[in-house]
């Protein structure tokens, strides 16, 4: 069985997750964009043995901790390589005087791909929409969604798509049990059915 801790940052209240066997206590990192301090607390406090970091999309306020975490505990990071050309970019100024630095990716992940630790397997779903490469994650009845379930606009104008984030919403997400707990990229959790609901009052689902 899998436990979920999750840290959420101080700025834009992003979501890291920390998923672990509580058998063996091996665990992945999802979205370090939380303080680096704090998501070591509960790695330590919990004495967690992380084996990898994944990304859902490469925008700062889910990669701000990746570089410092993945350095400390000497541990891989993977993100979907359509989105590496975002590191290019770093839109930060913008939104935040702090410095943030570029987390190292060491591999990539496709739709439908599965990564392991201990004995659970996470699905890749590839689900553009927010960013070209946004992807979820899906655990046994978990799904970590990013920002793709949120519905909420991007970052950059050319990348604006929500037609295709709705799209992925209802063809690749809407599809999974209805008892399904997302963890999104920022807020509070939510299930599928509860996404389906929403969708029905505003007319966009069938």
């Amino acid at each position: 069985m899998i436990k979920i801790n999750f840290v959420a940052s101080n700025f834009l209240d992003a979501n890291t997750y920390i998923v672990y066997d509580e058998n063996s206590n091996e665990a992945v990192i999802i979205d370090p964009g939380g303080e680096v301090g704090a998501i070591l607390q509960v790695i330590n406090s919990k004495k967690l043995h992380p084996k990898f970091i994944m990304y859902t999309h490469l925008h700062f306020d889910h990669y701000s901790s990746g570089l410092e975490l993945s350095e400390e505990l000497e541990i891989p990071s993977y993100a979907n390589k359509l989105d590496m050309f975002l590191l290019e970019r770093h839109i930060v100024e913008m939104y935040t005087m702090s410095k943030v630095e570029l987390p190292k990716i060491d591999g990539f992940f496709k739709d439908g791909d599965e990564l392991k630790f201990e004995n659970q397997v996470i699905k890749v779903i590839h689900t553009p929409g927010h960013s070209f490469g946004s992807s979820c994650f899906f655990i046994t009845g978990h799904l970590f969604t990013g920002d793709t379930i949120l519905g909420k606009s991007n970052f950059y104008d050319h990348e604006k798509d929500n037609s295709s984030l709705l799209k992925s919403i209802m063809e690749k997400l809407l599809v999974l049990p209805e008892n399904t707990i997302i963890y999104p990229g920022h807020g509070n959790l939510t299930t599928i059915k509860e996404e389906k609901q929403i969708l029905l009052k505003l007319n966009l689902y069938q």
